[in-house]
Formats: structure tokens, C-alpha cells, sequence
């Protein structure tokens, strides 16, 4: 017989699935002719039927240096045969067998390197081998083979999509920022309306800082959204939270809480906890806030606490006062520049101290805190019910929350009341509006009108915090104006707080004191979309931009305000930190105060260290301050040689006096409210 002959006897039997007869006629078939192709193809689809996918895939070896690939009767064979094999390395990466299925594909991509899926299975290979850098370069291979406008690809292109996108999603994981934004941009330029590349483009933006370039990311989402279908909904609530975050940052203020507020109609409790905490901390930005607004804002928040069942109250007769302090910043944190003789000195015969970390990380700081406390709790972890369950076992007599609505709170564990006596302050500037808490920290100075508060205030004689700093930078021995022959205004503030109100009166002190310049220094000036933004916002009030000066963060800024003759504080969200370090810098500052306890901070920073003129109640007066200020360069002189002794010497540095105050404020909260209750139950 010939050889064909003895082939076409093996298909019959193959047909008839007796496969061990199949299996020696094609091994007499290979023996007489080494090069029979098809002989090694029914080998292996035999080798398939019977199970053993390793003899078919050696089959499938053997045959694939016999393919002529440039012979158009061989075509459709070849294809086939190929096929075969993509089938084989399936099975392989099926079974975890990575390294098997990449060669398979590498057979494959040799002789047809058009083989769309076989880059396909590639990536996924790669990335079941955690190799991202070989997923990233099967995938930049597959792209331009994609034909999006055939209808039979429209689904396999989408999942391609979707696979660069993880890709993408990973470089963004790695820090790989230019990475990030080549796959994205694989994305759109083959499919515009893929919106999840224009959310990761924006959440990359976000992570380098440049808030111009994530809120245009993430208005080209909208037109693409769909508000009305119900699965769209959490996305959409997503990509509007950020475009309020993305505004926030770049002072829109309206825009922010319009974005935001939509957010709140979209979601139901309790996913709207993110948001209102944003709409609620940031309504502290805005001039025209009034407790009503406020109130409305903090109803909206009780619906998030609706199925918190708090627990009874209870009081201990404990030897000692337990403090409980609950926050995310127990690390090098502003918060602890003005709360660490707080956080480590009360007195160990009256008060023992509990720290309730709700944030991972770590680092020196909280590692000095940890070891002067006389309970450590991480609850970072935990769900809200467990961390106030913890609370509650540690049967704190007075838990103070030190973070408010600022972001990572755990305000919903404070509200199962787990303390007997509950307070909140220092590391947030207004009431938390929430029924679970007693009583918040303010001075006799800051205080102001208590309508914007449902807590009793507690108000410390001097200051309601202690400023430690812990530069060794002095001050410049003179302010620049005495080099430079003009006066430079400068603000380190958050570029948010900058109202446009603020902008009218900054270019009001400019026009009026020649040749002065401005010093703005912040984190959106890090970015050069960020410095044309602002720069266009300031075009927009008239400022000439060759006397504006934009400087990105930088973790030497003290030594900046050796740059700054006066410092001009934002309104109505005051500085607080930012305007010790300039003073303590020997620069002065000058502020403006409202009715609010957040816009009162200059009021009491200056008033604890004797420059109380230097606070104002209009603007008109506050131009006039900085203008008076500014022409007298002997005492900006004496200023910078005199400030930080001032401060040294000032109830605001005195942590004795300070822990002496607040000490008493504790026991005295902690009498109070045992007596009230004691009349409740009479």
C-alpha cells in the first residue's frame, strides 16, 4: 500500500475511534515518510481524543517545521494546524503550565506573527507568571492588528481593551506613570469611549498631583455617562466625587459641591459617607457658610449613623482618668505639631492615655507616641462596631477625636458612644454637628459664634493648642526687602482656601505698595498645567504675573520664608499651622477673622504672642494692615529678629501652661457630665 493508501485506512479507523490501530499506521506512515504532514496532524488529533495532551503537543512539534506558509493550496491547512496548536497551548495555561504555553505561542508567532490571539494568550500568560513587563510588550503587539470596525472582532477587541487596562492598572500600582499613560492612550485612540481609561488617566494625574489635567481627564467622562441606567450608577457617583475633588483643589468651590451634591442624589447611604465628608469639610472654604448650612449638610451625615445603636451610657470609678485619643495622623503629622504635649505629657498621676490608630502607617512619631501611651490599639482593620466595641472595653472616661471630617475618619465609631464623656477638636476647625459628641476644643479668642456648634465648647484661656515645632532652621537675619529693596508678600496655605475674595485683596495691598511682589508656594504648583491655571485665575483679577512668584512644595520650605517679607493669611479657612511656622520663620502674618471658630485661628495665634493688631475684622482693614506693615521695613527688622522669641515666650509654646489648662478642662468635663447625668436619672 502506499503511503496515502495507508493514510486513508488510518482516517477510517479513526473514524471508527480505534486509536491504537490509528497510532500504528501512522507510525509505519512516519517511518516511510518523515515528512508526511498529515500524518503527524491525525497523530495528534488522536492523542487529543485519547487525553494526552503531551504526546499531542510533540505531534504538533513535529509537524509545524513542515508547513510552507507562502503556498496558497497549504494555506488553509496551515491555519488549521495552527489553530491546533493555539488549542494546545490553551490547555496548558488552563492547567497553570505557563512556561509549556508560551512555547506553543512562540511556535505559533514565528510563522504566522499575525496570530492576533495567540498575543493574546501571551499576556495572560505573562501575567499569570507576574512577569508585567513581557504582558505589557505581548500587548503593545496585539493592538495594531485590531480591526474595531469588524463586527465579529467587536468582542474579542474589548476584552483586549480590557486586558491593556489591567495593564495599565498595574503600572499605575508600580508608580510607572509613563507606562500608565501609553497604554491609556492605546485605549482611546482605537476606542474614545472606553471611560475607564479617561478615570485611570485621572486617578494618575491625581497621584502626580496635577489637578488641571485629572478634572479634564475626568470631563470627558460625562457626555459618556448614562445617569438614568441603574448598574451605571456607583461609576458615575465615583466619577463625580473626584471631578468635586479634582474642583476643590482647584478652588471652584461651586463647581465642587454641585458635582457633589449630585452625588448625593445618586447614592443612598451608606455610600455617601465619602462624600459628605468632602462637602462637609469643605464647606468650611466657603464665605457665605452659615450654621443653617452647616446643619443640613450634618443631617444629611446622620443618615449614614441611621442603624447605629449606641451604647448606654456608663461611667467608671477609675484611680485615673482614661484619655482615649482617636485619629488617622499619629505619624509625622501637622495634627501632632500642635498636639504632641497633649498626646505624650498629661500628668501619669491623674490620667492614663489610649491611642486608637486608624491609619497603617507608620514611622518614628508613632513610634515616640506608642511608647508613652498606656494603650496602643491599631483599628485600622477593624469594621467601626468592632473599634468602638474595643473603645468601649477599655472603659475610656473621655475619648477625643482629633480628625473630624477630615479624610479617613472614624466618626461612625465614635457614634456608638462607646466613652463615657466625648469630644472632638484640633485636628478639624468646626463642630461635627453629631449628637455622640459632648463638648469640642476652643479657646476664649477662637471660639466665635457657638450657633455654628452643637457641642458645649470647652474654652481654654490662652490657646486650645500648643505649637511645637520641630525644625532647627533659624530665621534669615533680615527680611529680603532690605536686599531686594522691595517687599515680597508671600502665602504657604492650601491653594483651595484661596478664595476669590482673598485674590481682590491681595491684588488691592500689590497696587498699593509699588514694585511689591507675591510668593505663592503650594503643591499645585508643582505642575506646570498647575502654574497656567492659576495664572489665569490671577490674569482674571488683573495681578501683572511678573510680580507673582509660583513655587511647588518642597520639604525645605522653611527655609523659604527667608523669601517673605509679610505673610497674608487666607479667609474665611485661616491658616493655623502654616501661620506659626511663618511667625516662628520671624515673618509676620497678617489675618483677617470672621464669626467662625475656623476663621478665628490668626485671631488667637496672634493674640497669645501680643501682635493681636495684626488680626483683622474687614477687608478693608486687612489691606490697610498689610499696606501699614509693609512701609516699615525697620520694624518688618525687628520683627524677623523678634518673632520667634515671642512665640517661645507665649502661652502658645508654653506646654506647661497648655497641659495645665487642659488637664483642668478634662476633669472638669468629666465632673460635669457625671453630674448631669446623675440629675438625669434623679
Amino acid at each position: 500500500m502506499t503511503v496515502q493508501e495507508l493514510y486513508d485506512e488510518a482516517c477510517a479507523l479513526h473514524r471508527e475511534k480505534n486509536f491504537d490501530a490509528v497510532l500504528k499506521i501512522l507510525d509505519e506512515i512516519k517511518r516511510r515518510d518523515p515528512k508526511f504532514k498529515r500524518a503527524y496532524y491525525l497523530e495528534a488529533w488522536t492523542w487529543e481524543l485519547l487525553g494526552d495532551s503531551e504526546k499531542k503537543i510533540q505531534a504538533l512539534e513535529k509537524i509545524l517545521p513542515l508547513l510552507n506558509f507562502s503556498s496558497p493550496e497549504e494555506k488553509k491547512f496551515a491555519e488549521e494546524i495552527l489553530q491546533r496548536v493555539y488549542s494546545a497551548a490553551c490547555e496548558q495555561y488552563n492547567k497553570k503550565n505557563f512556561a509549556a504555553a508560551l512555547k506553543l505561542l512562540d511556535e505559533i508567532k514565528k510563522r504566522d506573527p499575525k496570530f492576533k490571539r495567540a498575543y493574546y494568550l501571551e499576556a495572560k500568560a505573562w501575567n499569570g507568571l507576574g512577569d508585567s513587563e513581557k504582558k505589557f510588550r505581548a500587548l503593545e503587539k496585539i493592538l495594531p492588528l485590531l480591526d474595531f470596525s469588524a463586527p465579529e472582532e467587536k468582542n474579542f477587541a474589548e476584552e483586549i481593551l480590557w486586558l491593556v487596562y489591567s495593564a495599565a492598572q498595574e503600572q499605575l500600582e508600580k508608580k510607572n506613570f509613563a507606562a500608565v499613560f501609553k497604554l491609556l492612550d492605546e485605549i482611546k485612540r482605537r476606542d474614545p469611549t472606553f471611560r475607564a481609561a479617561y478615570y485611570l488617566e485621572a486617578r494618575t494625574w491625581d497621584s502626580l498631583g496635577n489637578f488641571v489635567k485629572e478634572y479634564y481627564a475626568l470631563e470627558k467622562i460625562l457626555p459618556l455617562l448614562n445617569f438614568s441606567a441603574p448598574e451605571e450608577k456607583n461609576f458615575a457617583a465615583e466619577v463625580l466625587f473626584h471631578l468635586g475633588e479634582a474642583c476643590a483643589e482647584l478652588c471652584l468651590l461651586d463647581e465642587a459641591k454641585n458635582f457633589w451634591m449630585l452625588v448625593t442624589k445618586i447614592l443612598s447611604p451608606p455610600q455617601t459617607e465619602q462624600v459628605l465628608n468632602s462637602l462637609i469639610f469643605r464647606e468650611n472654604l466657603r464665605e457665605d457658610s452659615t450654621p443653617e448650612s452647616f446643619r443640613a449638610l450634618y443631617d444629611e451625615y446622620k443618615k449614614f449613623l441611621a442603624d447605629v445603636k449606641p451604647f448606654p451610657k456608663k461611667f467608671y470609678a477609675h484611680k485615673k482618668i482614661r484619655v482615649g485619643f482617636l485619629s488617622t495622623g499619629f505619624y509625622s503629622h501637622a495634627v501632632i505639631v500642635q498636639s504632641r504635649s497633649l498626646l505624650t505629657h498629661l500628668d501619669k498621676n491623674f490620667f492614663e492615655t489610649y491611642f486608637y490608630s486608624a491609619r497603617k502607617k507608620k514611622d518614628f512619631v508613632t513610634e515616640q507616641l506608642r511608647a508613652t501611651a498606656d494603650g496602643w490599639r491599631d483599628i485600622f482593620d477593624l469594621t467601626d462596631a468592632d473599634a468602638a466595641k474595643l473603645i468601649r472595653d477599655d472603659e475610656i472616661d473621655i475619648l477625643f477625636d482629633l480628625d473630624g471630617y477630615t479624610r479617613g475618619n472614624r466618626l461612625r465609631a465614635a457614634a456608638y458612644r462607646p466613652a463615657s464623656v466625648q469630644m472632638s477638636g484640633i485636628g478639624y476647625v468646626n463642630s461635627t454637628g453629631l449628637d455622640c459628641f459632648d463638648y469640642f476644643l476652643s479657646d476664649e479668642t477662637c471660639a466665635g459664634d457657638e450657633n455654628f456648634f452643637t457641642e458645649k465648647l470647652i474654652k481654654l484661656p490662652h490657646s486650645h493648642f500648643c505649637h511645637e515645632p520641630t525644625t532647627k532652621f533659624e530665621p534669615a537675619e533680615f527680611p529680603p526687602c532690605v536686599k531686594n529693596n522691595f517687599v515680597t508678600f508671600g502665602s504657604f496655605n492650601q491653594f483651595q482656601k484661596i478664595t476669590d475674595s482673598i485674590l481682590r485683596a491681595w491684588k488691592k495691598i500689590l497696587d498699593a505698595v509699588p514694585s511689591s511682589r507675591l510668593l505663592l508656594k503650594t503643591k499645585i504648583f508643582n505642575t506646570d498645567d498647575g502654574k497656567n491655571f492659576v495664572g489665569e485665575r490671577l490674569k482674571g483679577f488683573g495681578f501683572d504675573l511678573g510680580r507673582v512668584e509660583m513655587r511647588g512644595f518642597s520639604n525645605q520650605y522653611f527655609l523659604e520664608y527667608a523669601d517673605v517679607d509679610i505673610a497674608l493669611d487666607t479667609f474665611p479657612y485661616t491658616g493655623g499651622v502654616t501661620t506659626c511656622e511663618a511667625l516662628y520663620m520671624g515673618v509676620p502674618v497678617v489675618s483677617l477673622y470672621g464669626q467662625r471658630h475656623g476663621s478665628r485661628f490668626g485671631l488667637s495665634i496672634l493674640k497669645n504672642i501680643g501682635l493681636e493688631e495684626l488680626a483683622v475684622a474687614s477687608y478693608d482693614e486687612y489691606i490697610a494692615r498689610a499696606v501699614m506693615l509693609a512701609g516699615d521695613w525697620e520694624l518688618l527688622t525687628l520683627l524677623r529678629k523678634n518673632l520667634r522669641p515671642m512665640m517661645k515666650k507665649s502661652p502658645l509654646m508654653d506646654s506647661e501652661l497648655y497641659l495645665q489648662e487642659i488637664q483642668a478642662a478634662f476633669k472638669k468635663i468629666l465632673e460635669e457630665s457625671k453630674r448631669d447625668e446623675r440629675s438625669r436619672t434623679l
